[in-house]
């Protein structure tokens, strides 16, 4: 279901406003973090994957790397029913990653940089399964939202790159 949303939204319109011309120059990308197999890490692949790009948790060489510093999810209530219990929560999830260009390009590494997404939803006690159901999806259009984020900040780096000479033609 992750797969289908990630090619999905991946696909929404993507194309069609040209936002892909900054990923037609990458062959491929290593992606590091703390925790390969995270739905984040997983879902950045397939989407960078369903681009035409090479994308791995492997140690080596790649067009990019993009390294993960840190992922915090986070669900907090958001407000309380006239029985003082939670009526609806926000889930957060932050990511704070970096983009690192090829050796031989002027501006290698990217700031750390910090994206968010959040979503609310609605708690009801007696509809608990129901409830924990709608937050796996939201966490799943969450985790979505986010690698398009990422994908958007790997195709700036890669558009400032291409209209940049390389370090050793200087």
């Amino acid at each position: 279901m992750l797969a289908a949303l990630v090619l999905i939204t991946s696909g929404c319109g993507w194309r069609l406003r040209g936002n892909d011309r900054g990923l037609s120059a990458i062959d491929s990308v290593v992606i590091s973090a703390g925790d390969v197999r995270s739905d984040l890490v997983i879902s950045l692949q397939r989407a960078l994957q369903s681009h035409g790009v090479t994308a791995t948790t492997l140690t080596g060489a790649g067009d990019y790397r993009i390294t993960i510093l840190n992922q915090r999810t986070e669900r907090r209530t958001a407000s309380i029913s006239g029985a003082g219990r939670a009526a609806e929560y926000l889930l957060l999830t932050t990511v704070i990653f970096l983009v690192e260009a090829p050796s031989d390009r002027t501006n290698r590494v990217t700031a750390p940089v910090t994206i968010s997404a959040r979503r609310y939803y609605d708690f009801n006690e007696d509809r608990v399964l129901a409830s924990e159901y709608e937050q796996r999806e939201l966490q799943e259009a969450i985790t979505a939202n986010l690698v398009q984020q990422i994908i958007s900040h790997l195709q700036s780096a890669s558009r400032r790159d291409s209209s940049q000479p390389d370090a050793t033609e200087t």
